[in-house]
Formats: structure tokens, sequence, C-alpha cells
């Protein structure tokens, strides 16, 4: 079924081309974006492909004027403004009866013309389609394709090919034009080239192709200099690994992106190992107490803190055990029988990361660091003679020369108050065999910018470009803002009445939107963004049976992102809280706080507690306790169990680094009944059913580890992690907990 007659336009913006090609065929039309041929025929559509997921906007449409109509009010996402041209026989159904009205509806469109071409009969229409009329005029493109012109996509969402992102038939048009098994097949697919494909036939099909293209030549080049593959004939019994191209771009610290930076990267599908084919396969990542420490370290003593990454880490390190994989996408060999012999650890194989660590690990205990034995992605050197006086003088204060390297994978931060020892540090590096790349005094790392104010010693955390794409994805960039993460428990929400994100989508696909949402705010929560935590801890719980109201309660939380996008951790070792918890929280110290059987469904409590160090905010947490409290007093001393065990890890971690601890550490409670529970040796009537479990407690209040110091519920700042606060309280604790507006 070939096309009659097309027409190809394409608009280019800001480095971007969105293109639309409208073909016709014996009454159906069919729209293909940015692709790289002027002649697709519907049967080349599904003989070339479409083998993987294909971008963001991937759909099915009609009739000539259904494509029209479908491209003018979706192909609209990611772009400035939209060309759209279709070329439309004269002889199609439907076309002479329609007026503008109908095809220009929903007041999006301007510019609007309606030529008849007599030599070709055939009508051009040309919209233009402006975004700021359609901002956020759907919340999702399935569902809005479901109700376009209300007609129906699908009978048996089974029905769609899995070879296709989106595609099917539309049925039961009003007009009767397309019946049974003769409706045209047919659909549509743009690119977003603001962010990178998503798999190799995508990234071949694009506009920008020879980016990828370059940037796929560089890691071949890369892993054949580290003798990565080996070709030769399938022994026999060996099972086969398959390889896959990963795509992402490189950003500045302000979240665009760096042209001529793009990365390609070659990773095994290691879910198709088999047993024999792997060993250990953990490797720790450090982790957020130890992290954050670090950062409040730094600003307290006015370190250097700089960044470095591992080029291709994994494959720096060999590996063990006989792995064959089948030839690389793109670059074949010229044997097609031949397989490819796995010499070093390449990402994606399940050893590749404990492979990976064993060898930096080696390397880093070979120039005099040492592990912490409470965190073993967690390195610290400390040296009372210089490792090189040559280059490396000793500090002019008569400390001892202090390097602390925190690991995340292939990224490191390393704080130190010697930048010669620094540079001392990567050159060993080298000359042990690791490639590592200096990027410089730390302004971004793990995804989040760095901004410090040396003079004040204050140091501040980012996470906005994650939450301005988070926003713009599900439509919420701008919207109205709240001022609270969240105002009612969704299990005290009235039941909401189906928005156009839910009313046509499958529970499968509803369920997998919200979750997606949730987990985006339980990342936050959990990195930079403490005050999420109550509201990330009580959607979180619906995540299995997700209803309309607890959606909306999940978009309230974007409405407070999105006010509070600019806003930043802040690590300052002159934090004032109040007079009577000022000079704890400046050495270290934690909060704790419970809500008695807040939820009225299970009845269950809430713990939380806030870990402070050198003034600032290192750990917290929010959790659903797991019994049932009897009373308050109860739930407090689950609490207070609860913090214990966190700070019994942190309060080690400090002393095995060689950091000063206080002793005793100060436990802040607002709970005197708890406090008196939990310091006295007694068993008495009303507690004799709490669990062996939690009276481990008493023996560390009794042997001096903790000290418990009474405080006011109204700067107990773990009241946030526990329930919903009204604003004036809740901000005093966003604040207290060092969530404040950028500088």
């Amino acid at each position: 079924m070939g096309p009659r007659r097309s027409r190809r336009l394409a608009r280019k913006q800001g480095g971007s081309v969105d293109e639309i090609q409208a073909v016709v065929s014996d009454g159906a039309a069919m729209v293909v974006g940015d692709l790289q041929t002027d002649d697709l025929g519907l049967s080349s559509l599904f003989d070339d492909g479409f083998a993987d997921d294909l971008g963001v906007d991937d759909a099915v449409v009609g009739s000539c004027w259904a494509a029209l109509h479908v491209a003018e009010d979706v192909l609209r996402r990611g772009a400035a403004d939209v060309v759209v041209n279709a070329v439309l026989d004269g002889d199609s159904h439907g076309v002479p009866q329609m007026d503008k009205a109908s095809l220009y509806a929903g007041g999006a469109v301007e510019d609007r013309r309606s030529t008849v071409l007599e030599e070709e009969d055939v009508y051009d229409v040309e919209c233009r389609v402006r975004r700021e009329q359609v901002q956020g005029y759907c919340d999702d493109f399935r569902a809005y394709m479901c109700t376009v012109g209300h007609r129906r996509i699908f009978d048996d969402p089974d029905e769609v090919p899995s070879s296709v992102s989106f595609c099917g038939r539309f049925r039961d048009l009003e007009d009767g034009l397309f019946d049974g098994e003769d409706d045209p097949v047919i659909a549509m697919a743009s690119y977003d080239l603001s962010r990178p494909p998503s798999s190799f036939a995508e990234a071949m099909r694009r506009p920008d192709r020879e980016k990828w293209v370059a940037a796929m030549r560089r890691e071949l080049g890369k892993l054949n200099e580290r003798g990565t593959f080996e070709p030769m004939a399938r022994p026999e019994g060996k099972s086969l690994v398959g390889v896959k191209w990963v795509f992402d771009y490189k950003y500045n610290p302000d979240g665009s992106i760096i042209e001529g930076m793009e990365k390609a990267r070659l990773v095994a599908q290691g879910f198709s190992q088999r047993p024999e084919d792997f060993d250990h396969t953990h490797a720790p990542v450090c982790t957020k107490e130890a992290l954050n420490g670090t950062y409040s370290f730094t600003a307290y003593y006015d370190h250097e803190l700089y960044v470095f990454d591992i080029k291709q880490a994994f494959t720096h390190s060999r590996v063990r055990e006989e792995v064959y994989c089948r030839q690389i996408p793109g670059f074949p060999e010229e044997d097609p029988k031949l397989v490819l012999k796995l010499c070093v650890a390449l990402y994606g194989l399940k050893q590749a990361a404990f492979e990976w660590y064993c060898l930096f690990l080696k390397v880093l205990l070979s120039i005099g660091m040492r592990r912490s034995e409470l965190d073993h992605a967690y390195f610290i050197g400390v040296w009372t003679d210089s490792p090189d006086p040559d280059t490396i003088p000793m500090p002019s204060d008569g400390s001892p020369l202090r390097l602390m390297v925190p690991i995340h994978v292939d990224d490191g931060l390393a704080s130190t108050n010697s930048n010669a020892l620094y540079l001392w540090f990567l050159r060993m590096l080298k000359e042990n065999g690791i490639e590592v790349v200096d990027l410089g005094v730390a302004s971004m790392y793990l995804g989040a910018r760095i901004h410090r104010d040396r003079k004040n010693r204050r140091l501040w955390i980012s996470q906005s470009p994650f939450i301005t794409t988070l926003l713009e994805d599900w439509k919420m960039y701008p919207c109205n803002a709240v001022k609270v993460p969240l105002e009612t428990m969704p299990s005290d929400m009235p039941e909401s009445k189906p928005g156009i994100l839910t009313e046509h989508m499958p529970f499968q696909d509803f369920k997998k939107a919200y979750q997606s949402i949730v987990g985006s705010i339980q990342y936050l929560a959990s990195s930079y963004r403490p005050e999420l935590s109550m509201a990330a801890m009580v959607l979180g719980h619906h995540n299995a049976n997700p209803e309309p109201k607890h959606m909306s309660a999940a978009k309230h939380v974007l409405r407070y992102l999105y006010g509070t996008r600019n806003y930043v951790l802040m690590f300052d070792p002159k934090k004032h809280i109040d007079d009577s918890v000022d000079s704890h929280i400046r050495a270290a110290a934690a909060f704790m706080d419970a809500d008695w059987a807040s939820d009225s469904v299970t009845r269950l409590s809430v713990s939380g507690y806030a870990i402070y160090f050198m003034g600032s905010l290192v750990g917290w947490s929010c959790t659903r306790q797991r019994v049932i409290a009897l009373s308050s007093t109860e739930a407090e001393y689950y609490a207070i169990v609860h913090a214990s065990k966190r700070v019994l890890w942190f309060r080690l971690f400090l002393m095995t680094s060689g950091i000063p601890v206080p002793s005793p550490f100060p436990m802040l409670i607002d709970n005197k009944s708890a406090i008196a529970q939990a310091t006295s040796p007694a068993i008495t009537p009303r507690s004799k059913h709490i669990h062996i479990r939690y009276l481990f407690i008493k023996n560390y209040f009794g042997d001096g580890t903790f000290k418990p110091v009474w405080v006011s519920s109204s700067i107990n700042v773990a009241d946030i992690f526990t329930k919903l606060l009204s604003f004036s309280l809740f901000d005093r604790h966003r604040s207290a907990l060092g969530i404040v507006p950028a500088p």
C-alpha cells in the first residue's frame, strides 16, 4: 500500500527539528516524525522495524483529517511551535464536508489556511500550534489519544503489537468510514531531541544520528584499547549474553546540554547470564549519612572539595569467569557466526561492579588510605608525615594531612585540607592504571548542584534541575504552587473524579504513572529534600493499589515542589534553631519523635528522626512502626529505639574516621514519660508486653553512650517527619532542617 501523494515540511528551531510527514494511502493517513526517508508507506513501516520503543510520542492516527487533528493537538511536546503539513486527497472521505471550526477545535491553532490546488486536486492545509496555548493541555499522551474526536483505540490493549510502542486501529467512526478488518493500521512517531535516544534503532532514525554514531565510535575505540573483546567461534555449551547501546547527554551545572559530549555506552544484558557466568555481585556505595557528613565536615573546616570521575571504570578490571556475548549492534564482525569473548568487566554484567570495587580498593589501600569499616565505600587518608615531601607540604597549623573520599561506583568526591595532596592522589591512581579525570572544584555530584560560600563557611546542595524535569514530564511546569507537601492524609481525602489522566487509562498504566511520580518524590526525600519524607512515606503505602485521590495527593506534592524548586539543603556550622539545643547540634545530636496511631486504617504509629553533625542535618528517617503501640509513650519509646540504631552506626562511623564524637551522645526527645521508660532499668507492669528487641536501648542510656535531653515539641525538628503540620510550624521546622531558598 504505497503512498499516493506526500509532502514533507521541516522547521528548525533552537537547533532541534520538529518534522511531520503525512502520507495519504487509500483514504488513510500516516504521520511520521523525524524519519530519514521521504517515501515511507505503511508496509515499510513494519518491514523496517520500530523494533524497540520509539521516542515519547508514539500513537495511532486515522483518516487524513484525523491525522491532521491529532498532529495539531499532540505533536507539540517539547517544541516552541510545531508546523504541521498534511496533503489531503480531494477524493478522501469526509474532506469536502470538513469545516475549519471542527478541524481547528480547541482554539490552539493560528495561521490557518486551506487552499485547493486544482491541478493536483488536493487540499493543502498548514497549521501552526503555539506551545503557550496548549501547555499542560493533557496530562498523558496515551489517555488523550483515546479521547481525540470521541474515537476508541483498541478494544483489547493486549492487541497492541510488541514491535511498536503504540499502534492500532480507529474504530466506530461516526461516519462509518472504516469498518472491521479493513480499518487502516497506522502509526505515528516523533522525537524530542532534548532527550537522548531510548534505543539504537531510535538513534539511527533521528535527525541527529551522526552525533550518536560518533559517540558510539568513541566508546568502541576505548573498549578496543582495553582489549575488551576477543572474536572467536562459539564454544560448545556456552551461553551468550546480549549487548545493547545506552545513550545519554552530558550536562552543564545549569542543566544545559554540552554539545559534542554525547555519551554512548555499550552494556551487557546481564539478565541473560546464567549462574555459572558469575559469582559475587555486590559492590557498596557511600551511605547518605557518610556523604552528608563529608559536606558538613568540609563546610565546618573550610576544606577543599573536588570531584573526579573514572573513565569506563568497570573495564579496568578483568572478568574471572568465561563470558561470551553476541556481536555489537551497528558494528558487526565480517563473519556473522563469530561471538565475542569478554575479557574485562563490561557494564551490565552482574559481577562488573564487584570486580571494579575490588580493583579500586586494592589501589587505594596500596597508597596508604584505609577503608571505613562502617561504610565500605568511604575511604580515609591521614598522614602525620607527607607522603611526598617534594610536592606536598604539611599544613601550617600543625594538623595532619587529611583526605576523605566517598565513592559511588565510578564517581568520587574528595575533601582535603591540601590541594597538593589531592593532586598526588590523582597521580597515584594514574600510576596504578586507573584512568581518572579531574573534574575540578565540586559544582555537581551525583546529579546535585554544589555551591559554597567559603567566607561564611556555608555549603548548599540543590536538585532544581531534577525537579524541573520532573514537573515538565508530568505537565506541571508551570502550575499553581502550594505551601506544604500534603494538607490531608490520602486515606481521609474524599473520592476524586477521574481526570483526563485517569479516565481512559488502563489500571496498570495508571498504576505505573503513580509509582513513577511517587518514586521520584521518594528519591528527592531520601537525598536532599528531607521535608518531603512524610509525604513520600504516606504515598508509598498506596503503590500497589492507587486510586484517583492518591494521584491527586501525589500531584499536590508536585505543586509544592514547583513553588520550592529553587530551595536547597544548606550545611551551616552556625545554624540556629533554639538556644536550648544549638550547642548540641553544633557537635552532634539527634532529634526523634512519634505520632501515635496516626494511620486511621491500621492504627500503626509513625517514627521519625533527624541527625545533626557540626551544625548541619546529615541523616533523617520517616517510617511506619511495625507494631501497634498501646499509648503515646510506647510509640515515642519505639521512635527512640528506631533512631538509636542509626545513631549508633553514625557514632561508630565518626569514631573510626578519627572525628571527635560527643560522649554521651545527646538524644533530643519531647516526651518525658518515654525518657523515663528508656532510662529506667526496671520493667514496669505497663511495659512488660514490649518485645525484648526494643529493650536494648536501656543499656545504652545506662552505660552513658546516650544522654536523653528533653526539648519542647515546638522545637523538635523530627515533628516534620511524623505528622502533617500547619504551614507556620512546617516552615519553622523546614528552616531548621536547612531547607532554604537558594542564595
